[in-house]
C-alpha cells in the first residue's frame, strides 16, 4: 500500500450531528463491521468508552480504517462538544481533508461554524446529514452556509425533495447518478424526469467551479461549454486542494443515504499526501528544514495524540516520510529516553503505537527514529524543555577503548539516558 492508496479524513462539526453514526454507516457499508450499531444503544465502534456509552456522546479520537475499493480512508472521529475540542484539534493535525458534519434542520450551526475556522487552509468538504428526519430543510442549509462561507461552497448533489421537505433520494452532479433508499438500504435509480432541467443547470455550475481551479480547464470549458466526469474530478481536486472549492454533499448516516457517495467523492476529491505541502520543521543545528512526503527518504514522522487509558499509554503518530521497518502492528522502540515533548503533546512511555496514516507504513523502528526536528527531551539538569543533540566519547568496552555517539540534552550538555 502507498501514500497514493490512503485518504486520512477527520469528522467535525456540533454534538449530535451524526458524525459517530456516519464513521459506523462507512464501516458497515464497506464489511468492516457486520452491523450496524447505534448510539443510543451504546455499541458503536467510536463510542466503546464507559463515559461516552452512558453519555451517549463522544469523548475522545476514535479511529475507524474504512477500506473502499481498495483504498484505505482513515476516518477520525472527533467530538463535537466544546469541552473536548482538543481532539478535534489532534485530527486537523493528521487528517489532509476534514468533512464538516451538519444536521439539516439545524441550518448552520455553532459547532460547523467553529471547526470552519479551526481548519484555517486545511482541505474541507461539508455533508449536510439527517435528511430524513421531521424538520429538515437541505436547500434551507445550504443557503445558510453559501450565505456565510460564500463562493468556495459548491453543492455536488442535487436532493430528491418530498413535499414535507425530506430528501427522499440524491442525484450524483459529478457522475451523474442518481440513488433512493430501497429496504432500508441506498440503491441506484434512474434521474426524475422533472428535475432533469435542475439537473442540467446544477451540473453546468459545477462544472465551471471545476473549470475555475485551472486554467487548462478553462480554456476547455469556455471552447466546449462542456466537461467530461473526469476533467471534473481533477478539476475540483485541485479546487479541494487549495480552498476556493468546497465540495457539499447530503444524506442520511442511519439509512445510508449519501454515505456510499461520499466515500467516493473522498477518492476522488481529497488530496493524497504526497499533494499535500511539505512540513515545516528544525534539524538538530536548529535550521529549518522541509520534510515531504517521500516513501524513500530517511523515516520522519509527528505525533498528534497520546492516549492514555486502563491499558497504558501510546501515541499516535502519522509518518510522514520513510516506509515501515518492522511488522505492522508490532510496537517498536523510538527513542531511549522516557519523557519526550513532540509537537507539545508529552509522551511518558518509550514506545509508540501507529496507524496506517501517513506513508507506505505507519511504525517507527529504532533504524529510523521519530525526526528529531520534531522532538525535545527533559533536560534532566535544568527539569525543561530541550533539543537533543548528539556528541561522541570514548568507552571501554570489552577490553578495548572505542568511539560511540550518545544523546545529549543541548542546553545543559547532560548525557541523555
Amino acid at each position: 500500500m502507498t501514500a497514493n492508496d490512503i485518504r486520512n479524513i477527520c469528522l467535525l462539526g456540533h454534538g449530535g450531528s451524526g458524525k459517530t453514526t456516519l464513521a459506523e454507516q462507512m464501516l458497515f457499508m464497506t464489511k468492516g463491521t457486520d452491523r450496524l450499531g447505534r448510539t443510543a444503544d451504546g455499541n458503536t465502534v467510536c463510542d466503546y468508552d464507559a463515559e461516552e456509552i452512558k453519555r451517549q456522546i463522544s469523548i475522545s479520537l476514535a479511529f475507524a480504517p474504512v477500506k473502499y475499493k481498495g483504498v484505505r480512508i482513515n476516518v477520525m472521529d472527533a467530538p463535537g462538544n466544546f469541552d473536548f475540542s482538543g481532539e478535534a484539534v489532534s485530527a486537523i493535525r493528521a487528517a489532509e481533508c476534514a468533512v464538516l458534519v451538519g444536521a439539516a434542520k439545524d441550518g448552520l450551526s455553532v459547532g460547523m461554524e467553529r471547526s470552519w475556522k479551526l481548519l484555517g487552509k486545511k482541505p474541507r468538504m461539508i455533508f449536510v446529514n439527517r435528511t430524513d428526519e421531521d424538520n429538515s430543510d437541505y436547500q434551507a442549509c445550504l443557503d445558510a452556509l453559501k450565505g456565510k462561507f460564500g463562493q468556495p461552497v459548491v453543492p455536488i448533489v442535487a436532493p430528491v425533495i418530498d413535499g414535507n421537505k425530506k430528501v427522499t433520494g440524491i442525484v450524483d452532479l459529478l457522475h451523474n447518478t442518481a440513488y433512493e433508499v430501497k429496504g432500508g438500504k441506498a440503491a441506484a435509480c434512474a434521474i426524475p424526469a422533472d428535475m432533469a432541467d435542475e439537473v442540467e443547470a446544477l451540473r453546468s455550475e459545477l462544472m465551471e467551479a471545476a473549470a475555475g481551479s485551472d486554467e487548462e480547464l478553462m480554456e476547455k470549458f469556455f471552447d466546449t461549454m462542456e466537461l467530461s466526469a473526469e476533467d471534473m474530478a481533477r478539476g475540483l481536486k485541485l479546487g479541494v486542494r487549495d480552498g476556493s472549492v468546497c465540495p457539499v454533499l447530503c444524506g442520511s448516516a442511519v439509512t445510508g443515504l449519501g454515505v456510499e457517495m461520499l466515500m467516493q467523492t473522498i477518492l476522488d476529491l481529497v488530496p493524497v499526501a504526497t499533494d499535500m505541502p511539505a512540513e515545516t520543521a528544525q534539524d538538530d543545528d536548529g535550521n529549518d528544514v522541509e520534510v515531504a512526503c517521500d516513501p524513500n527518504g530517511p523515516t520522519a514522522a509527528i505525533v498528534f495524540k497520546t492516549i492514555s487509558d486502563q491499558y497504558g499509554k501510546y501515541s499516535m503518530i502519522k509518518v510522514i516520510r520513510g516506509k515501515d521497518r518492522g511488522k505492522e502492528g508490532t510496537v517498536k522502540q523510538v527513542l531511549s529516553n522516557d519523557r519526550l515533548i513532540v509537537e507539545g503533546v508529552q509522551i511518558v512511555k518509550k514506545h509508540v503505537r501507529a496507524t496506517q496514516q501517513g506513508q507506505q507504513a505507519g511504525i517507527v523502528s529504532t533504524e529510523a527514529p521519530i525526526h528529531r526536528s520534531n522532538v525535545m527531551v527533559i533536560d534532566p539538569e535544568t527539569k525543561q524543555p530541550t533539543r537533543v543533540g548528539i556528541t561522541v566519547k570514548e568507552e571501554a568496552r570489552d577490553g578495548k577503548v572505542k568511539t560511540v555517539r550518545v544523546r545529549v540534552a543541548k542546553k545543559s550538555g547532560k548525557e541523555l539516558a
